[in-house]
């Protein structure tokens, strides 16, 4: 399984990711639940595979910045026009 890389709030714990259906945590987004961002379909109770699903990427260095909590600045390099880290510090990834 390929090494995949997503930026979450922790749960109460700390060591483990919040679950929920936002863009900061474990879980997807369905419009009717979010009142418009979505990260699937869902027709008829069923998602169907396809392009959708939750957002990852292969390297923190590709993480949008907004992504990427601040404190990482300065400990990993800038990319080409993704700037510096602007993330919350609470975010983990």
């Amino acid at each position: 399984m390929p090494l995949v890389f997503r930026s979450m709030f922790a749960d109460g714990t700390g060591l483990l990711p919040r679950v929920a259906n936002d863009a900061e945590s474990l879980g997807v987004r369905i419009a009717d639940e979010t009142g418009g961002a979505k990260d699937i379909t869902v027709t008829d109770g069923m998602v169907s595979p396809g392009r959708e699903g939750m957002s990852v990427s292969p390297s923190i260095l590709l993480l949008p910045p907004h992504r990427v909590p601040k404190r990482f600045d300065g400990r990993i390099p800038e990319q080409g026009d993704t700037g510096v880290p602007t993330g919350k510090n609470k975010l983990i990834c």
